[in-house]
């Protein structure tokens, strides 16, 4: 979470999203994702800065999404300041996102201000299991 958003006292943590089954910031972000990072793909396909999308492995999220996902994201230009909290992603990467769908069928993150985050390999291994569980 970004040092400039403000702590919102009511959030969910992802395992409390989990038992829950929901993550708390309905109706604008439904999703929540457990997923690694497969790919990325520049949108333009021509230049290595603007808008792009990471392909992510779904291991588990609340709804029964199921196969690979592509998460909306921007790559500052070169003469750009890069913001601290804005969404980056680089393959191999573990995430826990909470996401909303785009009529197209891709995603947008909550960063920087929501409940996404990288888990280390270890959380990320025991919140796949608890929600197996739940």
């Amino acid at each position: 979470m970004s040092t400039s958003c403000a702590e919102d006292p009511d959030a969910l943590s992802t395992r409390e999203m989990i038992i829950r089954g929901r993550t708390g910031e309905e109706p604008a972000y439904p999703h929540l994702v457990l997923g690694r990072v497969r790919s990325i793909h520049d949108v333009r396909g021509s230049s290595s800065r603007g808008a792009a999308l990471a392909r992510l492995v779904v291991r588990a999220s609340l709804e029964a999404t199921a196969g690979p996902i592509r998460v909306r994201f921007r790559v500052p230009g070169i003469d750009e300041p890069i913001t601290i909290g804005d969404p980056s992603y680089e393959v191999g990467e573990r995430w826990a996102l909470v996401l909303h769908e785009h009529r197209d069928g891709t995603f947008s993150s909550d960063e920087p201000c929501g409940g996404s985050w990288q888990p280390w390999r270890e959380k990320f291994r025991n919140l796949i299991r608890l929600s197996r569980r739940v």
